[in-house]
């Protein structure tokens, strides 16, 4: 299954939205402050955007979709692993929604894809999601 990206106006609850749903993340300066509008994920990730979006995007606000497995994904944020914390980061090209993320995204276990022309692919390592993003358990 695929899911079409949209951007929507961020509804100070990630929880309920939807796989594809795109919307702007709080700013460096925001995140800092601790806005009790943003969830502490958000902040986290709006504090350690990429040098890519740095150089090419910040323009706009930092930019973050719901994922199979109802996860928000910060597109502008640095990688992070509990080895080696947060670095580098993703290309991404294109206008939201329709925006291209290079290299694929990996969720370690939970999601590992791609998103490309604003669709988000199926999983790549073979698990399976529903319409609604949650994973068919076997």
């Amino acid at each position: 299954m695929t899911w079409q990206c949209e951007v929507v106006e961020y509804p100070g609850d990630w929880s309920d939205m939807k796989v594809g749903q795109m919307f702007y993340g709080p700013t460096e300066e925001e995140a800092l402050a601790r806005d009790e509008k943003w969830d502490s994920i958000l902040r986290l990730y709006s504090k350690h955007l990429s040098e890519y979006y740095k150089a090419n995007n910040s323009h706009r606000r930092p930019l973050f979709v719901i994922l199979p497995g109802n996860t928000p994904f910060c597109i502008d944020g640095q990688c992070h692993s509990g080895e080696h914390g947060f670095h580098g980061g993703w290309t991404v090209t294109g206008v939201e929604p329709n925006i291209t993320v290079q290299p694929s995204i990996n969720l370690g276990g939970m999601y590992h894809g791609w998103l490309q022309n604003g669709v988000i692919s199926d999983d790549c390592e073979g698990r399976q999601y529903a319409a609604d993003g949650y994973e068919i358990r076997k």
